[in-house]
């Protein structure tokens, strides 16, 4: 039997619960049976679940809200656990950590204290060394006072001093100090200055005039003797080393050759040292352009050695001023070291060189 919408019309087809064309609900003869079809499938449904949830009526409120609350607990036991375990995890994980940063830091401390340790003991051995030294030191000049004093005695009245002019014009002069002594022979030979070369040498090339003060007394700088000089000697090429000749002049204050001979030192009577070692005492005898008026004496240590255009250098502590080139330095058993050269200013302190004359005529 052909049905039609009641709503619009429309045919529709058998067992439609809705019309097609207009989506009306359909009243028809069909209706009622697919509704009951589906009534008694939702029945049988129903049917299933109250039977399989029967057990429920038989449970009161109270053990109800207890399985909740156990449930509860569990779910809340399950996640403290975890957490529990997340925690242990991070706490091993830092204990780990914390044994290696320690291993580190004891490996570090063995290190350093291995290091120190062995600092300790250079240390050690150096301020033995010092003392040692500072012992000798002080050994030293009681030993050889009284050598060291006729020493000085015996030379001093032959240092002289050097005034010479740098260049041709004669506006700049240059101090320096020297020796005099007497040859009978050799060469140099008569009546010569040993001094430095830089002394007597002009800056521009000119020839050397220089003047020559021998002080009679060198205790008073009231009273000295005037000699000239004109040109020097060297005694070996590229050597800081020179001799000059003094030379009669008019002056007032002019000396003679009886008076060369008076305190001139006998050049064969020289004794050079044979031996120099870091810690020998010594004493520089000349006329320092600073408190130089009268010949003044310094003393100090020997401090090292170095080479220089082939000749050595003794290095000293002791004081050596502009117009102490060319003087003499002595150790205090009286023989000859060398020729304050010139001096290396450093921040606080100085160090002086000396012409090591021993191994320069010995070479």
């Amino acid at each position: 039997m052909d049905m039609f919408c009641h709503n619009c019309g429309q045919e529709i087809g058998e067992g439609s619960l809705f019309c097609e064309n207009c989506g009306a609900r359909i009243d028809g003869a069909a209706g009622p049976q697919v509704l009951a079809g589906l009534h008694e499938k939702a029945q049988h449904i129903f049917a299933a679940f109250r039977k399989k949830t029967a057990w429920v009526k038989h449970v009161s409120p109270t053990k109800a809200l207890g399985v909740l609350v156990l449930v509860g607990v569990i779910f809340a036991g399950y996640h403290f656990y975890r957490s529990y375990e997340q925690t242990q995890q991070t706490i091993t994980e830092t204990a780990r950590q914390l044994e290696e940063t320690k291993a580190q830091l004891n490996s570090i401390a063995s290190s350093t204290a291995e290091q120190l340790s062995s600092q300790k003991n250079e240390l050690s051995q150096k301020t033995d060394q010092i003392t040692k030294l500072e012992a000798d030191l002080k050994n030293a000049p009681t030993v050889a006072s009284n050598v060291q004093s006729q020493a000085l005695s015996s030379l001093a009245p032959s240092v002289v001093k050097i005034i010479c002019y740098a260049d041709a014009s004669g506006q700049t002069l240059q101090i320096g100090s020297g020796v005099l002594y007497h040859a009978s022979f050799g060469s140099p030979s008569g009546y010569f200055v040993e001094t430095n070369q830089h002394v007597v040498q002009t800056s521009d090339g000119s020839p050397s005039t220089c003047a020559i003060a021998v002080y009679p007394n060198y205790k008073n700088s009231s009273t000295y003797l005037l000699y000239k000089s004109a040109g020097y000697q060297t005694y070996k090429s590229g050597v800081d080393f020179a001799y000059v000749t003094p030379q009669v002049t008019v002056s007032q204050s002019a000396g003679t050759m009886a008076d060369l001979k008076k305190y001139a030192k006998d050049f064969s009577s020289n004794t050079y040292c044979k031996s120099a070692s870091i810690g020998d005492h010594i004493s520089i005898l000349g006329y320092p352009g600073i408190g130089g008026s009268s010949l003044t004496a310094t003393d100090g240590i020997i401090s090292g050695f170095e080479y220089d255009s082939g000749s050595r250098f003794i290095k000293t502590s002791a004081k050596i001023e502009h117009g102490n080139s060319g003087g003499v330095a002595i150790k205090d058993s009286g023989c000859i070291l060398g020729i304050p050269t010139f001096v290396e200013t450093g921040s606080v302190e100085s160090i002086g060189r000396i012409l090591d004359l021993n191994t320069l005529f010995n070479s």
